[in-house]
């Protein structure tokens, strides 16, 4: 889901000279990598599994740097797979 809203956010018109750039790609992959790994995985994540009554959630705010960096290889990836095939 989060890698099609990226591919859906870069066409946009204000988005569009990012798209156009290698360099503009991989800082909204990571860019987008690290607002994923705050909100999502640092707060959302958290509190959704306190809400449904998993037995141990992570803490609020979840925010390791093994997160950090799963987040930004995903980036990363999510920036290759969009880019070079184009």
């Amino acid at each position: 889901m989060f890698g099609v809203v990226f591919a859906a956010a870069l066409p946009q018109p204000r988005l569009a000279a990012v798209g156009e750039s290698v360099g503009g790609v991989v800082g909204f992959g990571l860019g987008c990598a690290a607002v994923l790994w705050i909100v999502a995985a640092g707060v959302v994540m958290p509190l959704w599994l306190s809400a449904v009554g998993f037995p141990s959630p992570p803490p609020l705010p979840n925010l390791g740097a093994m997160g950090l960096l799963t987040h930004l290889v995903f980036g990363l990836v999510l920036v290759v797979s969009y880019h070079y095939p184009r």
